[in-house]
């Protein structure tokens, strides 16, 4: 009987409990709810933005092979305007940036690479995309403005091939002690890539060879 009591009085307790915390507890069950089905929901609006950027990625590959460039660069633009928040938008402006060079459009490559450098969510892609632009700007006769562009130390996987292309502008700018010692950085850093070891040196031995 006194088991029989206590247990009534606890059921009252949870009973009184209830009706003071009703509200909040409910509250608190709809909103993990919409917690938990909304991080689905955005899941699945992520991966189905990924799935789509990709195909449009491809028919951006497929109509640059097919020489289609009117075509790329508006998919690209698509990319661009719609899914910008996947790799497929910076990866397309730089794909289209390359068909754009030989088409003979330096400007749309520009305008590309730029869009890539400032809004790829990868820092590798911000870094390609820098140093690509860099080339072009060079490859224009702005060596200044490429100059500017590397200044920015990048990722340790581009660090041989920025130095490089700093010290083949400062070699056609006749600075041949800067082209020296960009030569030799970019050497040092390049030592677990072998394939480009030999044109580094030979880069280098053009500048006077290393320094004493």
């Amino acid at each position: 009987m006194a088991d029989y009591s206590v247990e009534e009085e606890q059921l009252e307790k949870l009973k009184s409990w209830w009706r003071e915390n009703r509200n909040y507890v409910i509250a608190g069950v709809v909103l993990g709810l919409l917690a938990v089905f909304g991080w689905r929901g955005w899941e699945t609006h992520t991966r189905t933005l990924a799935e789509e950027g990709s195909m449009h990625f491809e028919n951006l590959h497929v109509a640059v092979q097919l020489g289609q460039y009117d075509q790329a660069a508006g998919v690209a633009l698509d990319l661009r305007e719609h899914y910008a928040r996947t790799p497929y938008a910076a990866l397309g402006s730089l794909v289209v940036a390359r068909a754009a060079l030989d088409a003979g459009q330096p400007e749309t490559a520009v305008e590309n690479l730029r869009w890539a450098m400032d809004n790829a969510r990868s820092r590798e892609i911000q870094a390609l995309a820098r140093l690509r632009l860099a080339r072009v700007k060079f490859d224009q006769g702005d060596s200044e403005a490429a100059l500017s562009l590397l200044e920015r130390p990048p990722r340790q996987t581009f660090a041989s091939a920025y130095a490089e292309l700093r010290g083949d502008i400062h070699a056609a700018e006749g600075r041949t002690q800067q082209a020296r010692e960009a030569y030799q950085v970019a050497l040092d850093a390049s030592e677990r890539d072998r394939d480009n070891l030999g044109l580094l040196r030979m880069k280098l031995d053009a500048m006077g060879g290393p320094q004493e």
